[in-house]
């Protein structure tokens, strides 16, 4: 199983990542996720490296990064040039930008390596996304339009508009959906509200992508400021409780090891 967002804050000392890594896994370690994406949400170049370190110690359970690169900077070659020596760099995040012919030029340099691109964008500018995904055709993309930092919580709009916007989103084959955007927008205490609360959303991102193209993810820590990681493995499996055991799996699994072009974990 394949947790394909967490979060590990890399302006910490050492030994506060140490910590951090420890939490984790005692917070995973009745979950069933034997790998995990680290999100490197931070823009700040010099924040890569102590990432890939503490994965490449992390006895396989760092499967790959996603780490954050200037990519509308006139250097962009070099930074890919550099990461194309570091396996453990699966993709890149940024924040959505539209009309930017640099950001443009990035995302077909990006492109060229193989790379994933995780875009965190606010819902109502999905058809701007629409319009990129247009132009970027063979770029593998994550649009992540729920989690924005436990300080700013965005709710999704649950209108028409909306659903048709998503639904003509997901024709684009080269996007995918990964349910960390789904887990800070939780109401309620019980499994029951929490699960209710999203239902309606998941609905539509289900409908429109099917489990080939939505993924697992937790957004942990921070994305998990409404609720515990137990608490948010079980709504999701309140949410797919009607899926097939195939589909299960692919929103668990294969769907994450595909994007990211994962091997197993060693000994599987």
């Amino acid at each position: 199983m394949i947790d394909a967002h967490i979060e590990l804050h890399c302006d910490h000392s050492d030994a506060d990542l140490q910590d951090l890594l420890d939490q984790l896994a005692q917070d995973i370690e009745f979950s069933g996720v034997d790998q995990v994406l680290a999100v490197q949400r931070q823009a700040d170049v010099k924040l890569n490296a102590p990432l890939m370190k503490l994965a490449a110690d992390a006895d396989d359970l760092i499967a790959g990064c996603v780490t954050w690169i200037p990519i509308s900077s006139g250097q962009i070659k070099a930074y890919l040039d550099e990461d194309s020596h570091r396996p453990l760099v699966r993709g890149y995040q940024e924040t959505f930008r539209a009309d930017d012919p640099d950001f443009d030029y990035g995302v077909h340099e990006i492109t060229h390596t193989g790379k994933t691109l995780e875009l965190f964008i606010e819902p109502t500018r999905l058809p701007e996304m629409i319009a990129f995904a247009d132009k970027h055709p063979s770029q593998r993309f994550i649009v992540d339009f729920g989690y924005h930092g436990a300080s700013q919580k965005i709710p999704l709009p649950d209108t028409d508009v909306w659903a048709r916007q998503i639904r003509e989103l997901a024709r684009r084959p080269q996007v995918f959906h990964r349910l960390s955007s789904l887990a800070n927008l939780l109401e309620g205490q019980s499994e029951v509200q929490q699960t209710e609360s999203v239902q309606d959303h998941f609905d539509t991102l289900l409908s429109a992508f099917t489990p080939e193209r939505i993924m697992y993810g937790s957004g942990w820590s921070m994305g998990l400021s409404q609720t515990s990681y137990p608490n948010w493995l079980s709504t999701v499996d309140n949410l797919i409780h009607a899926l097939s055991d195939s589909e299960k799996r692919a929103i668990y699994h294969y769907t994450a090891a595909e994007f990211y072009q994962l091997e197993p974990p060693t000994g599987m």
